[in-house]
């Protein structure tokens, strides 16, 4: 379940270790339905993400139309901080 108030959305970001302040500042919530993606390989990238529940596989192309598993994330973790360090596009498609 997606957190309800920003004292269980602080408490899950304080769990991972982040800095709820600075995360709350900007965040907005989003729920996917299963197979969607997040992201993909290649696009414009400005923002991280945060699981709050369920999990994402991060994929990423090779060799054409074939996509190998980097990892499966789950809730909790954070993907896109690479973007936040070092702009540019999305390395890794996330699904």
């Amino acid at each position: 379940m997606l957190p309800s108030s920003i004292e269980e959305t602080s408490e899950l970001l304080r769990r991972g270790g982040y800095v709820p302040e600075r995360a709350l500042a900007t965040a907005l919530f989003l729920a996917l339905k299963l197979g969607r993606p997040l992201f993909l390989e290649g696009d414009a990238a400005s923002s991280a993400f945060l699981i709050a529940e369920g999990s994402i596989d991060v994929l990423r192309n090779v060799r054409g139309d074939r996509a190998e598993r980097l990892a499966t994330l789950k809730a909790g973790d954070l993907i896109g901080v690479n973007t936040l360090i070092l702009p540019g596009p999305r390395t890794a498609s996330c699904v």
